[in-house]
């Protein structure tokens, strides 16, 4: 069958066969956003299935040690009786031999879910379940579960849901391979009644910041046995958020290095009229709760912020406050030498920016212009000339004063006055690098929310959307880690510039994204804040030079905080193919 006649049999939503979608894969039929429908279908054919044979042929392999005990901790309360005899289903028809699962009826009404429990108990006497006196709702049954299990981990897992048939096989794997690691999580995907699978979540791995402003772990999630009891379980109080509590409140004792993505997707979540997977209005209270955990986290950890809802949705922000006596703040503006319109745009950006305590050098290159030698930007200094933008970063770095350095590109305007104590505010956090924010275009679309690794180039991230769109898994207007950012607008500690040997002056455009790397490598995030937005000049794509290649290779396929299964274009996330990891 040729393409074209391939690409009208799908049309028709007829089967095809795994050559026939290969050839519709490599001629660019699924590379155009949205990944969910067929490109997904397609790629579970061609990635999953053969993944998962691949499991198969070895598992004899795998299970040739000593084998933990995962309990699977399941509350119930009146499910619909075909959704909850599938889950158990599910969990029986698991690869991973050493499973148990244990159930907590939470006073279910429905004479059903009894029947249910006492048939799949007897057939398999791994299921032991018991009856709670009272409802006492998620949480509550969850933890009453977790007095009956036994195994070193626990797996969560919602009483209508499923699993993939090799998700604690997965899990094991991932365990053997990190043993240090305390709470592992994998991708999911939806799944309706008729046991159609869409919306697959691709994770960007553990993105702490990301998990401040949603559940960025969500489902699997695999906790060991002895932290959850640790913890006190799931806590009351939290239901609709509970897991994502329980994720923030590991964060905060152990933090980032305890855990582990596993970037298969392992957990098929129930899409019916009272699941969240439908939309926030089945639980309007999940909202509240992961807001309320959220701001117990930065209490924990004594940071100086605030989780702040976003309207009609079950996201935040953070925003960072100042401590009473703010640091000096050095504003460094990176100007071209003859460039006419400098001085108008310096008296504009100071003129938006409420930050009292601050320092402006003027950070020219190339030759300098006799009106710009004669600025007085408020107060500030203007630095001599160097040849290039980098260059003359680096310099006015050594001679900044203050303790926080704000690099700002020529022409870039701030859309708050806040923007530089959002800045400053959250570059003061120790866990964090660097700081960098959103690009606006003229139009009001985005121009980048931070720069993304693709095959080629470094891509400005979500291009094009509108800023309440949000892009896939609303990433686009949420707080997240980033692997880099743009060097158009940076934020970052004095000290942690100069220990990190500041911008590389041989990589020049790429030098941004080069020195955010490097902080990676010395356990430090660089966050890309929604709360700091600036319009300026159109950002183009970055292509990789020989010099960054070789001193970062295969950042496309293995970038912080990016799925192996995703590869970033100028439309969007596209699904990647085993051969394209390779390449």
């Amino acid at each position: 069958m040729n393409r074209a006649r391939a690409e009208e049999a799908l049309a028709a939503g007829r089967e095809l066969s795994a050559r026939e979608l290969l050839d519709l894969w490599r001629g660019g039929h699924f590379d155009a956003p949205p990944i969910s429908g067929a490109p997904y279908a397609a790629w579970r054919t061609l990635c999953e299935a053969p993944a998962d044979a691949q499991l198969d042929s070895r598992l004899a392999q795998v299970f040739s040690g000593p084998l933990p005990c995962i309990s699977v901790l399941m509350p119930v309360y009146n499910p619909v009786p075909d959704f909850l005899d599938q889950a158990i289903a599910s969990v029986r028809a698991q690869s991973y031999p050493t499973w148990e699962l244990c159930v907590a009826d939470d006073a279910s009404t429905d004479p059903a879910v009894s029947a249910c429990l006492q048939r799949h108990a007897v057939a398999d006497r791994r299921i032991r379940f018991i009856r709670r006196n009272a409802n006492g709702h998620i949480s509550a049954a969850t933890n009453s579960a977790l007095e009956i299990a036994q195994g070193q981990w626990c797996a969560l897992m919602d009483h209508d849901d499923l699993l993939h048939r090799h998700a604690l096989t997965r899990m094991f794997l991932a365990m053997e391979e990190q043993p240090q690691i305390s709470l592992l999580f994998s991708d999911e995907d939806k799944i309706d009644a008729n046991g159609k699978r869409s919306s697959p979540h691709f994770k960007p791995g553990f993105n702490p910041d990301l998990l401040l402003a949603c559940n960025a772990v969500c489902h699997l999630t695999l906790c060991r046995a002895e932290l959850l009891r640790r913890m006190g379980g799931l806590r009351e109080g939290f239901e609709g958020s509970q897991d994502h509590d329980l994720a923030l409140r590991v964060l905060a004792e152990l933090g980032p290095t305890a855990f582990a993505h596993v970037p298969h997707v392992l957990y098929h979540w129930r899409m019916h009229a009272g699941s969240t997977a439908t939309g926030l209005a089945a639980k309007p209270y999940a909202a509240q709760a992961g807001l309320r955990a959220k701001t117990e986290f930065f209490a924990r950890r004594a940071v100086p912020a605030l989780a702040e809802a976003l309207p009609n949705s079950a996201f935040s922000q953070s925003r960072f406050a100042l401590p009473a006596h703010p640091p000096l703040l050095s504003l460094i503006l990176c100007v071209p030498g003859e460039a006419r319109d400098a001085a108008p745009w310096t008296r504009e950006l100071t003129a938006r920016t409420a930050y009292a305590k601050r320092e402006i050098l003027v950070a020219p290159y190339g030759t300098l212009s006799s009106a710009l030698a004669r600025l007085n930007p408020d107060g500030g200094v203007v630095l001599h000339t160097h040849a290039t933008p980098v260059a003359a970063r680096n310099a006015a770095a050594r001679a900044a004063r203050g303790p926080v350095l704000l690099f700002v590109d020529a022409f870039s305007l701030p859309l708050a006055p806040d923007w530089a104590e959002q800045f400053a505010a959250a570059a003061l956090w120790e866990e964090l690098g660097a700081v960098g924010n959103r690009r606006l275009q003229p139009n009001g679309f985005l121009a980048h929310a931070g720069l993304m690794p693709g095959q080629n180039a470094l891509w400005p991230a979500f291009a094009g959307l509108h800023p309440l769109a949000g892009g896939y898994f609303s990433q686009a207007h949420l707080p997240r880690s980033v692997a880099t950012l743009s060097g158009s607008c940076l934020c970052m500690r004095k000290s942690v510039f100069t220990e990190t040997g500041g911008f590389d002056e041989g990589l020049q455009e790429l030098a941004a994204a080069d020195l955010c790397l490097r902080l990676h490598t010395r356990g430090l995030r660089c966050l890309c804040t929604p709360l700091a937005d600036m319009t300026g000049p159109q950002e183009a794509a970055l292509p990789y030079t020989p010099a960054f290649i070789e001193r970062w290779p295969g950042l496309s396929r293995a970038a912080p905080y990016q799925n192996p299964h995703l590869d970033w274009t100028p439309g969007g996330w596209k699904l990647r193919l085993p051969e394209d990891e390779a390449s």
